[in-house]
């Protein structure tokens, strides 16, 4: 490629960026250059969207050779998909707490209202993702097809399979969940809907969806939703205009995911999974924790909160909030920093890094606030404040003795500074601001960094592919002629190779005979795990053996979900070698076909197959149920009552007192782990097969076929160069006018084309240091 464009009078891509690898280190950017990072980011997007001219040209020159051979159209729109993505530029931040210390307030309190139920009592087992989107104009809940069979699926199998038994269980756990009982035992829950909108009917959706999987967890149902979900639910909201945001919601797109509270020990055993992949996908991971029991929180229990994040997403990314400080008491006013030294310390924050890392918020206050601010904007001076119920709850919490008379005296002006005061004051801003400016230094360079290297590489093809056509042109017609003889042996010599390639049989026994010592391994672990659940022990009351029975069995599946999670990642891991060795044969095969085609400059490439390696659904069975055993016993005697006469006439005679025998009764109740042992083996065993079953027919046969996607792209990329000699050979046979026009424009294209390369990569080289 090098010889053709100097042979047109253009400067050669030097050795270094001749097929660069676009990596020139770390990104330089942290959390204070969000300034920096809205500029680069529009002069990126801009840049972008101005080599639009260049691809309608490189269209109408017929180019075929650019997008791997997929032409110039192919080209245009993963262009213009990395221009939305760059727009939207999504910051993902999972929030999670303890139940109860105020993570669905906080999260209203972002979006400016209500959109997340709440409650004292438990609520969240689904994890829902909420996209702030300033493309929408109300909220919209969206739950994906097959997970709308899923949630179905599990309300007919409560519908008919209702034990009143186990009902008992369930509203003995959780009161609250008896009217929902009810609508199941007369059959008249609704269905889930795939979209919801309007914030009340949303509300009502997920509340309803999140107790039914929590009564479905209780009820031990054979369907359990959440290990299965394609995706979580998804609400998409409006960008709230808070006060003070200037223009941060353009800068990106912020998601957060409101997740199940750690502590939840029905839901545990089921959420492992779901939450740990949110945490994989994250940008940052937001812990709450509650002011009010912190001073009675043990280092003990905010490092078993902590440290399952902090293993998977490092103290880096990780931002605590301390909410509820509202409640801290007039004596305590000079402690706020000392609170926050210490849980930067039990979190492993640095001391430097704590006023940054760690903020306290009035979520209440903050979510009241944006209630008044809402309603101001949509009523002005003709909001009622006696009988609005956002003011009411604003000044309840503002002044809960004199509340009553000052919604009756406060004057819309009034109202709006006390709202705006009380936004201000909730550390809710100063929260959003930092989340912001972090997540953008985390996810901002990635997505920035990936669209430039795309369009460089797109850039310097389009340039070669022009440079071809060129240097073709100046050609006769007889040497074209002859190359394209050349080009048409080399196709069918690729089309000899593609049938020698590796078939799926084989990739299949390679890939079962990899996997083969990972899946006895994790056989062998989780035998080790069901083998410490022996014997049995014998309680005295019921409550404490069903405690024992429980925690015996979740703490057993949970490390076996931890176990075969493991499993997956080791075969993935493996599986990724396998692809790279395939890879690097068929490139074997291919490099001297390729080579003598002259395309070797533009290797073939082919998307990698999704192979990822199914551990979901949760690890259930076995009964745990205590046997309650009643015995009796005599526990002593008493003398029996008798006349006078009686006694007299046995005293006349001789006879001892008579006596009757006292019986008492001991209830013991005794739990046997054997039950518990055996199902969750079978359970363990189930989900072996079926990763082993998603082996065989879903991911060696993806291996396979990505072969043979190589394979193909290399004939993709003889056949379009091939179609660009046979344009050139249209070209010469045209008039000498039209045919030095054409010569002139592609000349032109191919620096235009390089100039523009330069351009994206000195923006690229803004992000590096």
């Amino acid at each position: 490629m090098r010889a053709i464009l100097a042979g047109i009078g253009i400067m050669a891509l030097s050795d270094g960026a001749q097929g660069r690898a676009w990596s020139r280190g770390e990104p330089r950017m942290g959390a204070s250059d969000g300034e920096f990072l809205a500029y680069l980011q529009a002069d990126v997007r801009n840049a972008l969207i101005g080599l639009d001219p260049l691809l309608d040209r490189a269209a109408e020159l017929g180019l075929h050779s650019v997008q791997g051979g997929r032409g110039a159209e192919a080209a245009r729109s993963v262009l213009h998909s990395d221009v939305r993505s760059i727009e939207r530029m999504e910051l993902r931040m999972p929030i999670i707490a303890p139940m109860n210390a105020g993570k669905s307030t906080i999260i209203n309190a972002l979006a400016g209202c209500r959109l997340l139920p709440a409650r004292g009592k438990a609520m969240t087992t689904i994890p829902t993702r909420i996209i702030l989107d300033n493309e929408i104009a109300e909220p919209v809940l969206e739950i994906a097809e097959p997970d709308v069979a899923l949630f179905d699926t599990l309300l007919q199998e409560l519908v008919q399979e209702h034990d009143e038994t186990k009902r008992e269980k369930a509203t003995t756990l959780y009161r609250h969940l008896e009217p929902l009982l009810d609508q199941i035992a007369a059959g008249t829950v609704e269905s889930c809907p795939a979209v919801v909108t309007g914030i009340e009917e949303i509300q009502r959706t997920l509340k309803r969806l999140n107790d039914l999987e929590r009564v479905g967890a209780v009820l031990e149902a054979e369907t359990s939703v959440v290990p299965a979900l394609s995706d979580v639910p998804t609400l998409r909201s409006p960008v709230w205009a808070a006060p003070g945001s200037g223009g941060n919601a353009d800068l990106g797109t912020l998601v957060l995911i409101d997740t199940p509270g750690p502590d939840e020990e029905v839901m545990s055993d089921q959420l492992t999974r779901v939450v740990r992949e949110q945490l994989d996908r994250a940008h940052a991971v937001c812990v709450v924790l509650d002011y009010t029991k912190l001073h009675g929180l043990a280092d003990e229990a905010i490092r078993k909160l902590a440290e399952p994040l902090l293993a998977r997403v490092g103290v880096d990314r990780l931002i605590a909030v301390i909410n509820k400080v509202d409640q801290r008491q007039p004596d305590e006013d000079g402690e706020g920093d000392d609170v926050v030294r210490e849980v930067a310390h039990r979190l492993g924050v640095p001391p430097d890094e704590a006023a940054d890392r760690v903020l306290e918020t009035k979520a209440h206050y903050g979510l009241a606030a944006a209630g008044v601010l809402a309603r101001l904007e949509e009523s002005g001076e003709n909001l009622d404040p006696s009988a609005d119920p956002a003011v009411t709850k604003l000044l309840q919490l503002r002044s809960p003795l004199g509340w009553r008379h000052d919604v009756t005296t406060v004057t819309v002006p009034a109202l709006r500074a006390m709202a705006e005061e009380a936004w201000l004051s909730s550390g809710l801003p100063g929260f959003r601001d930092r989340v912001l400016n972090r997540m953008r230094a985390e996810a901002a360079p990635v997505l920035l960094t990936g669209a430039l290297d795309r369009t460089g590489r797109l850039l310097e093809e389009v340039a070669a592919a022009a440079g071809t056509r060129v240097e073709s042109m100046r050609a006769d017609q007889d040497e074209i002629a002859a190359r394209i003889r050349e080009l048409e042996a080399e196709l069918a010599e690729l089309a000899e190779l593609a049938r020698d390639a590796p078939s799926r049989p084989r990739v299949l026994t390679e890939a079962m005979a990899r996997a083969k010592p990972i899946l006895e391994s994790t056989r062998d672990r989780g035998e080790d795990v069901l083998d410490g659940l022996h014997g049995s022990r014998t309680f005295s009351d019921g409550g404490d053996a069903n405690k024992y029975a429980k925690k015996k069995r979740r703490k057993a599946s949970e490390r076996l979900e931890d176990i075969l999670y493991d499993a997956g990642r080791r075969l993935e891991a493996e599986l990724e070698r396998l692809r790279v060795e395939l890879i690097d044969e068929a490139e074997g095969r291919l490099a001297p076909v390729l080579a003598r085609a002259d395309v070797s400059a533009r290797p073939p490439s082919a998307d990698s197959p999704n192979l990822r390696v199914d551990t979901s659904g949760s690890i259930r069975g076995g009964s745990a149920t205590p046997r309650k055993n009643t015995e009796t016993y005599v526990t002593g005697h008493e003398e029996v009552e008798e006349t006078l006469w009686e006694m007299l006439r046995r005293g006349l005679k001789g006879e001892p007192a008579p006596t009757r025998a006292l019986y008492g009764e001991e209830t013991t109740y005794k739990v046997k782990l054997g039950g518990v042992r055996r199902g969750l083996r079978d359970s363990f065993e189930r989900r072996l097969a079926r990763i082993e079953q998603n082996l065989e027919k879903v991911i060696a046969p993806a291996l396979a076929d990505h072969v043979v996607a190589f394979h193909q792209q290399a004939t993709r990329l003889v056949s379009a160069y091939r179609d660009d000699l046979e344009a050139s050979q249209r070209d010469l046979a045209s008039e000498t006018t039209t045919r030095e026009m054409r010569q002139a424009d592609l000349e032109r294209l191919a620096k235009d084309a390089l100039t523009a390369t330069e351009q994206i990569d000195e923006l690229r080289g803004q992000l590096f240091t």
